[in-house]
C-alpha cells in the first residue's frame, strides 16, 4: 500500500509569505502617497498655467491683465476663478492684478496638499514662481515671498 499525504502549506510557510507581503506593502504605501501629493501639486501648477494663458489672451487683446472672472471663465471654463485674498478652497485658482499702474499679475492656487503655488508676471521681466508650503486656508494672492525662475 502506498503512503498518501495530503499536500498543503505549513504554518511557517504561510507566515513567511504573509511577512513578505507586509514588508512590500510597507514599502509601497509611502511611495504611493508621495506620488499622490506630487500629482496634486502638479495639478495646481497646471491650473495656474491655464489661468495665465487666459490672462495672456486678454492682455493681447486689451494690453492689460484683467480681474473680471467672467471674462477669464469665458476663455477657460474648466477653472473656477475668484479674486482677492479670499480663503482658498482646494482646486480654486485665484487671479489678481496687483497694481493697475504697473500691471503686475499674480496668479495663485492651493493644492489639496495645502501648498500654495504662485505665478508672477511683471511687464518687461521674466515670469517668476513661488511656493508656500503647508499654509493656512488663505494663500495671499500678492505674495511678497522670493520668486524664482521655476517651482
Amino acid at each position: 500500500m502506498q503512503d498518501r499525504r495530503e499536500g498543503g502549506f505549513t504554518l511557517v510557510e504561510l507566515t513567511v509569505v504573509v511577512l513578505i507581503i507586509a514588508i512590500l506593502i510597507g514599502i509601497a504605501i509611502p511611495s504611493l502617497l508621495g506620488a499622490r501629493q506630487r500629482a496634486q501639486d502638479a495639478a495646481a501648477q497646471a491650473e495656474i498655467r491655464m489661468a495665465y494663458s487666459a490672462e495672456k489672451v486678454v492682455y493681447a487683446q486689451d494690453e492689460a491683465f484683467t480681474e473680471v472672472t467672467a471674462d477669464l471663465f469665458a476663455l477657460e471654463s474648466s477653472l473656477a476663478f475668484v479674486t482677492g485674498d479670499t480663503p482658498l478652497q482646494t482646486n480654486r485658482v485665484y487671479v489678481h492684478v496687483h497694481s493697475a499702474t504697473n500691471g503686475e499679475l499674480f496668479v495663485s492656487a492651493r493644492s489639496s496638499t495645502g501648498n500654495c503655488w504662485y505665478l508672477r508676471d511683471v511687464p518687461g521681466q521674466p515670469v517668476t514662481y513661488s511656493k508656500r508650503t503647508g499654509s493656512s486656508a488663505v494663500c495671499p494672492v500678492a505674495d511678497t515671498r522670493t520668486y524664482t525662475s521655476a517651482w
